[in-house]
């Protein structure tokens, strides 16, 4: 009896070694996620019209966060930098401020998208009877992070980060001539 107990408990340890070292049900659904999400044929169909992402029903649903629909479209957009673009780990000060660091012609259509669901995310709380005080809040920081993008610095040394900040620079406007308008208002309101 006593070498059918010790099988048994042997048996029950590896059968718990084995359920530790597995993964749980949610970090496989993000896997899968984030398989799905580095799919190219899902960017290009989102950047295919990409305004429709930004409406109820789609990243805009209620059974999503902002910060869920943030980090679903950064998976979609960034698959191999999503990690690092993590609404859950960022505010979104940084966030805007490395979209508008790292705008090139590449990444302009998914900037876009990204501060145009940032900005949707906010107006939806202000339409639905709650405060405009972070939506104002909000555009406040993208205008000076905007601004700040244009800001010289007489005692700053040139830095591999300055010359992709200048890189950037140019495209600033686009991307921000096809943002609404109460950005491009708030913008020339800070410049």
């Amino acid at each position: 009896m006593s070498a059918s107990n010790d099988l048994l408990l042997m048996d029950m340890n590896n059968s718990a070694s084995t359920m530790e070292s597995t993964p749980g049900l949610s970090e496989f659904a993000l896997l899968v996620l984030r398989e799905i999400c580095s799919q190219e044929w899902v960017l290009e169909r989102c950047l295919e019209t990409p305004e429709e992402l930004c409406r109820e029903g789609m990243l805009l649903d209620d059974m999503l966060s902002p910060k869920q629909a943030q980090r679903l479209l950064h998976m979609i957009c960034y698959p191999e930098r999503a990690a690092s673009l993590d609404p859950n780990t960022m505010d979104y000060k940084a966030i805007i401020t490395h979209i508008l660091e790292n705008l090139d012609q590449w990444t302009l259509r998914m900037s876009w998208l990204d501060m145009q669901l940032m900005y949707q995310q906010f107006a939806s709380i202000a339409n639905k009877g709650n405060s405009s005080v972070e939506l104002n809040h909000w555009l406040d920081t993208v205008a000076k992070a905007v601004v700040d993008i244009f800001q010289v610095h007489p005692n700053t040394k040139p830095s591999e980060k300055n010359k992709i900040k200048a890189e950037s620079m140019w495209l600033v406007a686009p991307l921000i001539s096809k943002l609404p308008s109460a950005i491009q208002g708030r913008v020339l309101k800070a410049a």
